[in-house]
């Protein structure tokens, strides 16, 4: 099973001139109404203090995210959106064998979502790698969680099978 969220990554240039022309308009706006009227530039920090911070919070949570689980191998890929393309910095990616996959789980916070993959190492130790899966759809989670679940249910029987 192969999917990605790259729809999403049509739509990040748009969103972010949106938020930078949004924050120029509420950053002009308040120069222009403190020099007429001092008052009225604090109805404009709310705004731009809103939008520097959702801004903040699109750079470091809409990432890409790719998965892969065709043959004997697991690959999952966290790459960031719009910048990454140029200059790939923020890249996360794991590609294992599907038998040492121990387990995994899928943490929905409100607004941030988060998938912990428990993985076996040659010391028998188990070590998780985390993956941000929020602007993943429904549908892709469920997809997901299915292609997850299989290969665990298949190791726990090559596991049974060997004792």
């Amino acid at each position: 099973m192969h999917f990605s969220n790259s729809a999403l990554k049509k739509k990040m240039p748009v969103i972010y001139f949106l938020l930078f022309l949004g924050i120029g308009l509420s950053f002009f706006g308040m120069k222009i109404l403190k020099d007429h009227n001092k008052g009225m530039a604090l109805v404009f920090i709310m705004p731009t203090l809103f939008l520097v911070l959702f801004s903040w919070f699109v750079y470091k949570n809409v990432k890409y995210f790719e998965y892969d689980s065709d043959g004997d191998v697991l690959n999952f890929i966290n790459r960031g959106m719009f910048i990454s393309n140029f200059i790939n910095y923020r890249e996360n990616r794991a590609e294992f064998p599907k038998v040492k996959l121990s387990h995994y789980k899928i943490n929905d916070y409100v607004i941030y979502r988060t998938l912990n993959v428990y993985v076996k190492t040659k010391n028998h130790r188990v070590k998780r790698l985390r993956f941000n899966i929020t602007f993943l759809n429904k549908k892709k989670i469920k997809a997901l969680k299915s292609s997850l679940n299989k290969v665990i249910r298949n190791n726990k029987k090559a596991l049974n099978a060997r004792s």
